[in-house]
């Protein structure tokens, strides 16, 4: 079924940019169901700066918003949840929180949603490192570089700037076809 997700990232200095990200949101309007989910562990938010007051109202802000998105007893939740509001979450929250624009995935609920994507963006503790995505699976060695080579000339080859003037695209580590001086044109 279709759900949308949308990364909550912890912002500290918005004049430098740098941010972590500490938790999802993810839902369906078809079923109504919405769960929100944080870090457990502020190590790595912590370690961007801004101060501890400042982290424990990040992480108040967003125990009160995945309570007002839960549906208890058959009561409908306190906040309008929808792809819409998350939108104009992601919209308006240019400070220390930050939510981005909604992105579409199929899942079976939202918290299998958040399950699927959480060890793919979500890094808990300092140190640690996002898990590298699985690699590309294939029946044979000849498919894997025949799937490679077809993916190498769908590429659009660009002439790239390097420090000292530009350069003529390579594959591989070979100059291509095009001489260095229709790359400079």
């Amino acid at each position: 079924m279709r759900h949308v997700y949308s990364i909550i990232r912890y912002v500290p200095n918005t004049a430098s940019g740098e941010r972590v990200n500490i938790g999802l949101l993810a839902g369906s309007e078809a079923t109504g169901e919405w769960y929100l989910q944080a870090v457990t562990e502020r190590s790595r938010a912590r370690y961007l700066g801004g101060s501890e007051q400042t982290l424990d109202a990040v992480f108040e802000y967003l125990q009160r918003l995945a309570d007002s998105i839960k549906d208890e007893n058959g009561e409908p939740p306190s906040e309008e949840c929808s792809e819409e509001w998350i939108r104009d979450l992601a919209g308006r929250q240019l400070g220390v929180v930050q939510f981005s624009q909604p992105l579409p995935m199929e899942a079976d609920g939202a918290q299998s949603a958040i399950a699927m994507l959480w060890s793919d963006l979500i890094v808990e503790r300092a140190g640690e490192e996002l898990r590298a995505p699985d690699p590309i699976r294939t029946s044979s060695d000849d498919e894997y570089a025949s799937m490679l080579l077809r993916l190498m000339k769908s590429v659009r080859h660009e002439t790239h700037y390097v420090p000292g003037g530009l350069y003529p695209p390579t594959v591989l580590g070979r100059q291509s076809d095009r001489s260095t001086e229709d790359a400079r044109l």
